[in-house]
């Protein structure tokens, strides 16, 4: 139970493979393999040649057509490359096998719900998939690392230069849309304490008046010295003045030293290593920790444990912002074993859907439109907050939604794929022994006898299949038994607790 407990939080689901790789290991032992060491380079696999034709090269902005059909035309282009985006991410979350590497993905996908960015923003504007890709690989590189990395690396990212309006700010207008969002809803929040953590008239005006400049290129036609989607700092726009953040100063600066590599380090470095992360570092710490605390523990806010969460605060504040630090120490927790955390936690939709495909061995919806839109949503946040979670995951619309792309993955499953998949799980030679393996994968915590009672009886031994000739009707594909399969998986689906983790 603890050894699915924890696959379940940390990857898209286990497959019987990689529970049989973990069960006997101490959670300490577990987690030494699944977090590595937290500098890991990406894998070379993540160069597919589904994204190599395209994701250097730069599209037209539909923006700026002439005609209504040429605009069109480009915005197809775009929202084309963006499928064959999702489906690599997908297939990214798919096929990550923790038996023998570390798991990357979950934690990926967090970041990416915390530091989310939309596809389609500005009413018309599409993001470019190259630089939505190039924020989802700097996302995965510091998925366990060391979260002032990934202030950085964010701060200066292309997609959230273009986003966060960044693009257009410069020192006659500094736009305060990423100043305002990088400390409410990336490190601190609006107040810790009982206190407020930043001031509109001083900090968020000096934060705004450091980060003017910066600029990507990231259509034909553009300027940029440093090459396609890469970030590039424009000298004239930037306000050399002096700014003053939470009483530190960053000291104003002649045109001889406005330069990229001096305002990165003196002013972008500075603002989040010796300011944001000195001065606030205990707000910090309890907010993320809190971000952390809802999205792998329990999503509802009211129930947030506190004194967890001061905890893993403290770790990371003494292990200097580590995210593994604060991950080995959740994972490795009574609390996060403890039964009335288990099988509480609503799957999002990548966490349902990805699951069954690992589970199954399929492929559905990777390609499907619809799937994306309507289940996945990646990259298409409600809003520049990301998602609320918890109840919000199920609703009418989503449930029926979740329930029909399920039944989808089973009739994408041939015969063939069906017996295979019995086969694969241990002593599948005992149709108790299958329905308790299965029973355990697919829901949080364990059926009760007579459940599985009625799953056997109902569903699997009928049509002339008794528990007998199991084996042998196993072993000879019998039609009758892979039309019981499909009628007992279609019921488990159905299940409202296979919706939980």
């Amino acid at each position: 139970l603890q050894t699915l407990h924890l696959l379940r939080r940390v990857t898209f689901g286990p497959t019987v493979a990689e529970v049989n790789r973990f069960v006997g290991m101490t959670p300490t032992e577990a987690l030494e393999l699944l977090l590595g060491d937290g500098t890991e380079a990406l894998p070379d696999k993540d160069t597919e040649s589904t994204l190599k034709d395209w994701i250097n090269e730069l599209d037209q902005d539909p923006q700026k057509a002439e005609t209504t059909t040429d605009r069109f035309a480009r915005e197809g282009i775009i929202k084309n490359r963006y499928k064959v985006l999702i489906d690599w991410i997908i297939d990214r979350m798919r096929k990550e096998d923790v038996t023998s590497g570390i798991a990357r993905e979950k934690f990926t996908h967090f970041l990416n719900s915390f530091w989310c960015i939309e596809f389609s923003y500005d009413v018309s504007a599409l993001m470019p998939p190259q630089l939505l890709l190039r924020h989802n690989q700097a996302l995965r590189k510091n998925s366990t690392g060391i979260y002032q990395d990934i202030a950085k690396d964010m701060t200066l990212d292309g997609a959230f230069i273009l986003y966060q309006s960044m693009q257009v700010s410069e020192k006659s207008a500094p736009n305060e849309n990423f100043a305002r969002e990088l400390l409410e809803l990336f490190t601190m929040g609006i107040g810790y304490n009982g206190e407020d953590n930043y001031t509109e008239v001083g900090d968020i005006q000096n934060i705004s008046k450091v980060l003017t400049g910066w600029r990507t290129k990231h259509f034909q036609g553009e300027d940029g010295q440093n090459g396609p989607f890469n970030t590039y700092f424009k000298a004239s726009d930037h306000d050399t003045s002096k700014k003053t953040i939470f009483g530190q100063t960053i000291p104003a600066r002649d045109e001889s030293e406005n330069t990229e590599g001096q305002v990165k380090e003196e002013e972008i470095g500075k603002l989040i290593d010796d300011i944001l992360f000195v001065e606030r570092a205990e707000a910090i710490s309890h907010f993320v920790c809190d971000k952390i605390y809802r999205f792998f523990v329990y999503s509802n806010a009211e129930e947030s444990d506190g004194t967890i969460i001061s905890g893993l605060a403290q770790e990371f504040r003494d292990s200097n912002f580590s995210l593994r630090a604060v991950y080995m120490k959740l994972f490795t927790s009574q609390h996060f074993f403890a039964p009335e955390n288990i099988g509480i936690q609503i799957k999002t939709p990548a966490e349902f859907f990805v699951a069954l495909d690992r589970l199954f061995g399929t492929s559905y919806g990777g390609s499907q439109e619809a799937f994306v839109e309507s289940a996945l949503k990646i990259y298409k946040p409600p809003n520049v907050g990301g998602w609320a979670g918890y109840r919000t995951w199920l609703s009418t619309i989503t449930y029926p939604s979740r329930m029909h792309h399920a039944k989808a993955i089973l009739e994408s499953m041939s015969d063939n794929d069906l017996i295979s998949f019995v086969q694969s799980i241990p002593e599948f030679e005992n149709v108790d022994a299958f329905l308790s393996t299965i029973g355990e994968i697919l829901f949080p915590r364990p059926l009760p006898e007579g459940r599985l009672f009625r799953f056997k009886n109902t569903f699997l031994l009928k049509n002339g299949i008794t528990e007998e000739s199991w084996f042998d009707d196993v072993e000879s594909s019998n039609t009758d038994l892979i039309d019981n399969l499909r009628e007992l998986l279609e019921e488990m689906f159905l299940s409202p607790d296979i919706q939980l983790s």
